[in-house]
């Protein structure tokens, strides 16, 4: 039998076309049964773009997950494996008590990489087209469908709070895989 984790990125390497250029791993903190693991993707879903996918955050259990369970997904244009090891340890904080579904939003508590300000996540859409592939995978008895993450800075939260994220993410200086991208709560007042 094979463990979640193998399932999971079984159906990826199908899914991308190729095996994952890397995986992350973190061991399982004391309160949880099952390591977090990221599937990292150089150059997916186009050239200077890394996209990493979570394992683990569906192992945990939550009253909002009804029919299907989620898994993360983050896609940024940067080299910097950091973006991927905040992907992990954020799943690994947050998991016996969020629900991480559309709309939850993460303060990280520092900066993410040294290349960006940003320190904070939107769990949203999944940033790659052809997202159907990526919702209602069967794995052991689950569904696991991926959101997106996308990072933010600090100060965008109250922001995307007050305008809705649709209305954020359409302003016309947000730049979806960007992690240098500049600080719209410093150009937009509301």
């Amino acid at each position: 039998m094979h463990s979640r984790e193998h399932l999971l990125a079984d159906y990826l390497t199908q899914s991308v076309g190729r095996e994952p250029d890397d995986v992350l791993a973190l061991e399982a903190n004391p309160t949880e049964t099952e390591s977090v693991f990221v599937f990292v993707f150089r150059d997916y879903p186009e050239p200077s773009l890394v996209t990493g996918f979570t394992s683990g955050l569906s192992a945990a259990s939550h009253a909002d997950w009804k029919d299907t369970k989620p898994e993360l997904s983050l896609t940024v244009a940067s080299d910097d494996a950091a973006w991927m090891q905040a992907l992990a340890y954020l799943v690994d904080w947050n998991r016996a008590g969020h629900s991480f579904l559309p709309g939850s939003l993460f303060h990280y508590g520092r900066t993410i990489s040294a290349e960006s300000a940003m320190d904070s996540f939107l769990v949203f859409n999944l940033a790659i087209s052809g997202d159907n592939e990526f919702r209602n995978i069967p794995i052991d008895e689950d569904l696991i469908t991926f959101y997106g993450v996308h990072p933010l800075h600090h100060d965008e939260v109250a922001m995307l709070q007050k305008v809705g994220i649709r209305k954020f993410m359409g302003l016309p200086e947000y730049r979806l895989f960007s992690t240098t991208r500049p600080d719209l709560s410093k150009l937009y007042k509301v």
